[in-house]
């Protein structure tokens, strides 16, 4: 197996686990605040999706350049779906009944609200 796509896969199999656990400790110790980002993620959603965009696409960029090929893929990939995200929904203001049930919603279970309403 080529060195650079070990180094890549192992990097993102420890960060998987540690990013969910983190996430899950945060949901769980602060879920007011955890409601609060989510409104405001949700409400300006199109400005992070092209952050992410130009983020993940500098990374990719470099990447190239540096001649980790594999890296650069990867971020390829990541800047394509910030794009597909920014260009599906990032554009739509929050609702007021959207807003409702993160107020309504119980953050410290894993699952917090159904999305299938």
């Amino acid at each position: 197996m080529n060195e650079e796509l070990r180094i890549l896969l192992v990097i993102v199999s420890i960060s998987l686990p540690v990013g969910l656990a983190l996430g899950l400790i945060a949901r769980k110790r602060f879920p007011e605040s955890c409601k609060k980002y989510t409104k405001f993620c949700l409400d300006g959603k199109w400005k992070l999706f092209a952050f992410g965009v130009v983020l993940f696409g500098a990374f990719a960029t470099l990447s190239f350049l540096a001649g980790r090929v594999y890296f650069g893929w990867f971020f390829v990939a990541f800047a394509g779906l910030e794009l597909w995200a920014l260009l599906a929904s990032g554009f739509k203001p929050l609702s007021k009944e959207m807003e409702e049930r993160i107020d309504e919603s119980d953050p410290t279970k894993l699952v917090p609200f159904r999305f299938w309403r």
